[in-house]
C-alpha cells in the first residue's frame, strides 16, 4: 500500500469545509503520489471539475449552501462528467446517510474518523476501476467507428450498384420499346414502377394497354407518342398537362418523347418511348409557388421592414417600412436609397453593399440610421443580400430592417445613468445576493481606498468598524432579504484603518418579477459634516457656558429686539428674557442716552467695525437708574446680521469716581480694597505709580514689585505702540482698550482696561481697572471660527438646506434649495409661507408634521414638490426638530436632495428592461444565451418550439454541443470563426431536434465580453432554415437534372 502510484489519471479532488480533514486527506494522498486539488464548497468545487476533470473525489456531505448530495447529482447529471467515481467522506455512518448516499450517484463510503490505509485502498481501487471504465468506452467507442465505417463501405458499394443498373438501363426515366406495330418489347424498373406493368407481363401487349395518357385539364385520352412516330417517322414530344393512368388507376403527370427505331436501311423497326414522372417537378412548381405567394404575403404584412433596392439605387418597401419612415409605398418609387439614408451612413452604406457585389460577404449585418420623413432620425438594425440574375449580374438588395429608435434612446439614458453612477461622489456598490461584491465605482476607491481587484468577490465586510453591534447587521440583513431598503449614518473602515461616518442607503434590486437578484448601497462620505457639526455644537456649548456662568451681561439684538439675553443680563435688568425679548433693545436706556445708543446700535448690525465702547444709563426693573458700559462686535445669526454686546454695571464705579473726586482717603480705600485689578499709570513714562491688592494677586508680583515696574513689563505691545497708547489714553476721552499682559509666571491674558484721568497731587495720571476677558476672547474666536464654518457648509453644498419654524415660516434657505425650488434670491423665497402656500403636490405638510413632532425627526421622505415655475420635481427630505430644554419645538432643521434625475433614469431603465424582457419572449426567432462550455443560460420559446421541446425548461438543461450540434466539432469550428471578430451572420448549420432528427437552422451569433475582452457567454439567433433548404435541394435537383438531359 505504501507504493507510489503513476502519474497517470492520479489527479483528485477533496471537498470538505473543514481545514484539518482537506489537510490531513491531501497529506496522505500526496505521499503516495496523487495529485490533490482541494475546495471547502461544492459550488467552487463543481467550477474546477468542468475545467480539468479529475480521476476521483471525495466528497464531504455536510457542508452549509450545498450538501455533498447536491453536489454529487449535479455532477451525475452532466453526461460529461457522470464517469467520475466519487467517495463519501463523513461522519455520519447509518443506514439512511449510505442509502442517501448511493442514491445520489455515490460509489463508495468512507466514515471519518479516517485510518490511512482504508483510504488508499479505497482510492486506488476506485481509480482502477474508473480507468478500466474508461478503457472499456474507448474500445467501445473504437468498436462503433468501426461498425460505422463498415456500413458506409456498404452504402457506397449499393449506390455503385445502382449506378451500374441507371447505366445499364441508359437513363433515370421510363423506358418503353416496341415493335413497328407497337407491341411492347422491352420495359426497365422505371417504367415498370410508372405504369404498374411488369416486362414479362407487358411483352407482346400493344402498348396502349400499358401505357394510357390522357389530358390532365380536358380528361379526354391522349394519342400516344408511339403511333405519331410510326405515322410520321418523327421524334414526339408529349405536350403540357398530360396524366399517365397506371394499371393501378394511380394518375401520374409525366413528360414524354417517342423516337422511332430504324434498321441499317433506314426503315423503322420499332419506337423507344422515354418518359418521366414529373410528380416532383409538378410538386417542386408548386411549392416554388407557395413559396412566392409566402414570400409576397411576408414582405407586404410582416411587421418588420423590407426594402428591395436595384442596381440603380431606387428603393420600394413593404408597409411595415414605409410606415416606418412615414411615407406612402406610392411616394417610395420615386426615392433613392441616399434620399432616405443619414448623410454620414451614406459611406458606409455604399462599402457593405459593395461588399455584396465584390461577393466579399453573402449577407451583411449593420447599424445605420435613415430619415423618417419629418426630419427624425430613426435607427436601425439592417440585413442585407443580395440576388443574382442567370448571367451572374447583380439584380437587387433584399433588406429587412428592424427600428431600434427606442433601443438607442434606452442605450443613451443607460450609458448616462451609468455614467451618473460612475461619476458620482458617493460611493456605490453593488453585490450578488451572497453578499459578494460585483461592481464598485470610481469614488468607491477614492473614499475606501480599496482598488477594482482587492474589491469584487469579497463582502462589505472588509469595511466593517467593529463599532457596531452583530445585531444592528442582523437587522440590517433581515430588512433587505425582506425587500426593504435601508438607510442612516453608521461607521466604516478603510483600507488604511481610517474610521469614517458614512449616510448609508442600501437597497434590494430586484427583476421583472420581483425576485430580488442582488443589492446596491450608496455611500456618502459625511465624516467632515460630522465632524464639522461636533465642532460647531462644542463651539455653541463653549459660549453658551461662557455666556450662563460670567457675571458680565451677554446680549444679542437683531432688528430691533432682543434674540438672546444670558443670566447675568437677566440679573442687571430684573426681567427674564422671555420678557425681553418682547421689547426692544433701547426700551431700557435712560430717556436722553436713547437716540445714542439706537444709532450705535443700528450702526453696529450694519458692519460699522470702527465701534467704540461708551457708557450711559440704563434704567432697571424697579426703575432705578444704572450706569453701564457697553462693548460689543457684529455678528451672524441664524444667517442675518445681528449685534452682539457685553454690558458691565459701572454704577459702583462712577460712584468710585465721585468718592475719589470727594476724598483721596476714601478713593484709596476703595482702590486698595476693589475686587477689581486696579492701576494708577504715568501718562507720560508709563511707570505704575500705584497698584491695589487685586492687581498683586493678579499679575502675581507684589504691589512693592509692581510699584517699581513700568507698563512695558507687562504690556505685549513694542515700547514705540506703548508710548502711543498713552499718548491717546492721556489726551482723549476713550477710556476703553484691549491689550494683552503679561503675568509674572510668564502666562500671557486677554484684558479690557477701563481708564480715566484724575488729578493725583496735582498731576494728571491714569486710573485703569483691568478686567480678565482671555475666556470671552477665546469663546468669541470659537464662535466666530464655527460660524464661518457652518457658513461655508450652508452656502455651498451640493443639497438643500433650510430653517422654518412649526408656523411654516422660512427662516433659513441656503442658495442650494433656492436653485432647487427655482427662486432667484432668499428672500424672493421667504414671502412663501409653508402652512398656507406649501411645495408639496400632495398637501403631506401635515402627515409631515405629525411624524416630525412625534419621532423627532423624518428621514429619507420621498414626494413631489412644486417649484416656482410650477413644474413638478422629486425629492427625498431628511429633517429633525430643534428644541428647547422644556421640549418645546422651535425649528425644524432640514436636508432637501433633488432626485428627479434619478427617479427617471430608473424609470427609463425598468421600461427599457420590459421591453427587451417583451421582445425576447415573443420573438418570431430563437434566441438564446450561453456560456462557453455550450450550457444555456436562458432562451425564449421560440427555440424550444423549432427544436420540437414542449417548454423552456425541457431543452434549458441540454448543451448545446454534446445534445443540440447534429456535428459535435461544428459548433468549434463557428466559434473558432467568430471569436476573433465577435460575431457571425446567418450561417446555416444543422442542429438536432427532441426526436434526433436533424434540422436546418440559419444562426446568428456573437460573443459578449467584458471590459478586458474576455468572452462571458454567446447570444444567438435561430431561423429554421429547414424548408427553405428542402426548397433549394429540390431546386438544385431539378438543375442538374437538366443539365444531364442537355448533355
Amino acid at each position: 500500500m505504501d507504493e507510489k502510484v503513476s502519474n497517470h489519471n492520479n489527479n483528485i479532488i477533496i471537498v470538505d469545509d473543514s481545514l484539518d480533514n482537506l489537510r490531513y486527506l491531501k497529506d496522505v494522498l500526496v505521499i503516495h503520489g496523487y495529485q490533490v486539488r482541494t475546495f471547502t464548497n461544492g459550488k467552487e468545487a463543481l467550477e474546477s471539475i468542468n475545467t480539468d476533470f479529475p480521476s476521483l473525489i471525495l466528497l464531504d456531505i455536510m457542508m452549509p449552501s450545498m450538501d455533498g448530495y447536491e453536489v454529487c447529482q449535479r455532477l451525475k447529471s452532466n453526461e460529461l462528467l457522470n464517469h467520475i467515481p466519487v467517495i463519501f467522506i463523513s461522519a455520519l455512518n447509518d443506514e439512511a446517510s449510505y442509502v442517501a448516499g448511493f442514491n445520489a450517484g455515490g460509489t463508495d463510503f468512507i466514515s471519518k474518523p479516517f485510518r490511512r490505509l482504508e483510504i488508499l485502498a479505497r482510492v486506488n481501487t476506485h481509480i482502477k476501476l474508473h480507468d478500466a471504465l474508461l478503457h472499456s468506452r474507448s474500445q467501445q467507442k473504437r468498436l462503433q467507428d468501426e461498425i460505422e465505417a463498415r456500413k458506409l463501405v456498404e452504402q457506397e458499394l449499393y449506390k455503385s450498384k445502382e449506378q451500374y443498373m441507371a447505366t445499364l438501363y441508359g437513363i433515370g426515366d421510363g423506358v418503353i420499346t416496341t415493335d413497328s406495330n407497337g407491341y411492347v418489347l422491352l420495359m426497365n424498373q422505371v417504367a415498370e414502377s410508372l405504369t404498374g406493368w411488369t416486362q414479362q407481363e407487358a411483352i407482346g401487349h400493344v402498348l396502349e394497354n400499358i401505357f394510357r395518357i390522357i389530358n390532365e385539364k380536358t380528361r379526354k385520352n391522349v394519342e400516344i407518342p408511339v403511333r405519331k412516330v410510326l405515322r410520321d417517322g418523327a421524334v414526339v414530344g408529349l405536350a403540357n398537362h398530360t396524366l399517365l393512368i397506371s394499371r393501378q388507376g394511380k394518375e401520374i403527370p409525366i413528360a414524354d418523347s417517342g423516337a422511332p427505331i430504324r434498321n441499317s436501311e433506314g426503315q423503322i423497326i420499332g419506337v423507344v418511348l422515354v418518359f418521366r414522372d414529373q410528380t416532383e417537378e409538378r410538386a417542386a412548381e408548386n411549392r416554388l409557388k407557395d413559396s412566392e405567394d409566402r414570400f409576397r404575403s411576408l414582405y407586404e404584412n410582416s411587421a418588420v421592414g423590407i426594402s428591395m433596392t436595384d442596381s440603380d439605387g431606387n428603393i420600394s418597401g413593404n408597409k411595415a417600412f414605409c410606415n416606418m419612415l412615414g411615407y406612402s409605398i406610392a411616394e417610395f418609387k420615386e426615392i433613392n436609397w441616399r434620399d432616405i439614408t443619414y448623410p454620414d451612413d451614406i459611406q458606409k452604406s455604399a462599402e457593405v453593399s459593395n461588399s455584396l457585389i465584390l461577393k466579399e460577404k453573402e449577407k451583411i449585418r449593420i447599424e445605420k440610421r435613415y430619415i423618417h420623413k419629418n426630419g427624425e432620425i430613426i435607427w436601425a438594425d439592417i440585413s442585407s443580400t443580395i440576388q443574382w440574375d442567370t448571367e451572374g449580374k447583380p439584380t437587387y438588395f433584399i433588406t429587412s430592417v428592424t427600428d431600434i429608435t427606442a433601443r438607442k434612446k434606452a442605450e443613451e439614458k443607460s450609458l448616462k445613468f451609468k455614467m451618473g453612477i460612475d461619476n458620482s461622489e458617493d460611493a456605490i456598490f453593488i453585490t450578488d445576493l451572497n453578499g459578494i461584491i460585483e461592481y464598485i465605482n470610481p469614488a468607491f476607491k477614492r473614499i475606501y481606498g480599496f482598488s477594482t481587484s482587492e474589491s469584487l468577490g469579497k463582502t462589505p465586510r472588509i469595511l466593517k468598524s467593529g463599532l457596531l453591534s452583530q445585531s444592528v447587521y442582523e437587522h440590517f440583513w433581515h430588512q433587505l432579504l425582506s425587500k426593504k431598503p435601508v438607510s442612516g449614518e453608521i461607521q466604516n473602515k478603510t483600507k488604511d484603518g481610517r474610521i469614517i461616518t458614512i449616510d448609508a442607503t442600501n437597497n434590494p434590486i430586484v427583476d421583472e418579477k420581483g425576485d430580488m437578484i442582488g443589492f446596491i448601497s450608496i455611500n456618502r462620505d459625511v465624516t467632515e459634516r460630522k465632524n464639522t457639526e461636533l465642532k460647531l455644537i462644542e463651539s455653541e456649548e463653549k459660549f453658551r457656558t461662557l455666556a450662563e456662568s460670567t457675571p458680565v451681561a451677554i446680549c444679542i439684538y437683531q432688528d430691533d429686539h432682543w434674540v438672546y439675553i444670558n443670566p447675568a443680563g437677566e440679573k442687571m435688568g430684573g426681567y427674564t428674557a422671555e420678557e425681553l425679548y418682547q421689547n426692544k433693545y433701547w426700551e431700557f436706556v435712560s430717556p436722553e442716552f436713547q437716540d445714542f445708543v439706537i444709532k450705535r446700535g443700528k450702526d453696529r448690525q450694519a458692519g460699522d467695525k470702527n465701534q467704540i465702547s461708551y457708557e450711559f444709563k440704563a434704567i432697571n426693573r424697579e426703575g432705578k437708574t444704572r450706569w453701564v458700559f457697553l462693548t460689543g462686535s457684529t455678528i451672524k445669526y441664524n444667517g442675518k446680521p445681528a449685534g452682539i454686546i457685553s454690558v458691565i454695571d459701572i454704577t459702583d464705579k462712577k460712584e468710585s469716581e465721585r468718592l475719589l473726586q470727594e476724598s483721596e482717603e476714601m478713593h484709596r480705600t476703595i482702590f486698595e480694597n476693589n475686587q477689581a485689578t486696579m492701576l494708577i499709570i504715568d501718562p507720560e513714562s508709563g511707570d505704575i505709580l500705584e497698584a491695589n491688592n487685586s492687581a498683586a494677586s493678579y499679575y502675581g508680583w507684589s504691589q512693592a514689585a509692581l510699584t517699581s515696574m513700568n507698563i512695558a513689563q507687562i504690556d505685549t505691545l513694542s515700547p514705540e505702540e506703548i508710548k502711543l497708547e498713552l499718548t491717546k489714553l492721556g489726551e482723549k476721552d476713550q477710556n476703553y482698550f484691549q491689550y494683552i499682559h503679561r503675568l509674572a509666571n510668564g502666562l500671557e491674558r486677554n484684558v479690557e482696561v477701563y481708564s480715566s484721568r484724575i488729578l493725583r497731587k496735582g498731576k494728571t495720571v491714569l486710573f485703569s481697572i483691568i478686567y480678565d476677558i482671555t475666556e470671552r476672547k477665546n469663546a468669541e474666536e470659537a464662535l466666530k471660527a464655527a460660524e464661518e464654518r457652518f457658513r461655508s457648509v450652508f452656502e455651498n453644498t451640493m443639497v438643500g438646506l433650510y430653517r422654518t419654524t412649526p408656523e411654516g415660516k422660512i427662516i433659513l434657505a441656503n442658495p442650494a434649495l433656492i436653485k432647487i425650488l427655482g427662486f432667484n434670491s432668499f428672500e424672493e423665497l421667504q414671502k412663501r409661507n409653508l402652512e398656507n402656500e406649501g411645495f408639496d403636490l400632495e398637501d403631506l405638510r401635515k402627515e409631515f408634521k405629525k411624524t416630525i413632532e412625534k419621532d423627532g425627526y423624518v428621514d429619507n421622505y420621498e414626494y413631489n414638490w412644486i417649484k416656482q415655475d410650477g413644474s413638478v420635481i422629486n425629492v427625498r427630505e431628511n429633517a429633525r426638530c430643534i428644541s428647547d430644554d422644556d421640549g418645546k419645538i422651535h425649528f425644524y432643521d432640514g436636508v432637501v436632495e433633488d432626485i428627479t434625475a434619478s427617479k427617471k433614469v430608473k424609470e427609463a431603465l425598468a421600461y427599457s428592461e420590459s421591453r427587451y424582457s417583451d421582445i425576447f419572449k415573443y420573438a418570431p426567432v430563437g434566441i438564446y444565451l450561453s456560456t462557453k462550455q455550450g450550457d444555456f443560460i436562458t432562451l425564449n420559446n421560440r427555440l424550444a418550439e423549432i427544436l420540437g421541446y414542449e417548454s423552456i425548461d425541457e431543452l434549458k438543461v441540454k448543451n448545446l454541443e454534446n445534445d443540440i450540434y447534429y456535428n459535435n466539432d461544428e459548433r468549434d469550428l463557428l466559434i473558432a470563426k467568430y471569436e476573433p471578430g465577435g460575431s457571425v451572420l446567418n450561417i446555416d448549420v444543422q442542429w438536432k431536434k427532441k426526436d434526433g432528427n436533424p434540422i436546418w437552422i440559419s444562426l446568428s451569433s456573437h460573443a459578449i465580453k467584458d471590459e478586458k475582452n474576455n468572452t462571458l457567454f454567446y447570444e444567438g439567433f435561430v431561423h429554421d432554415r429547414s424548408a427553405g433548404k428542402k426548397i433549394e435541394e429540390d431546386i438544385l435537383s431539378e438543375r442538374r437534372l437538366l443539365r444531364w438531359k442537355k448533355r
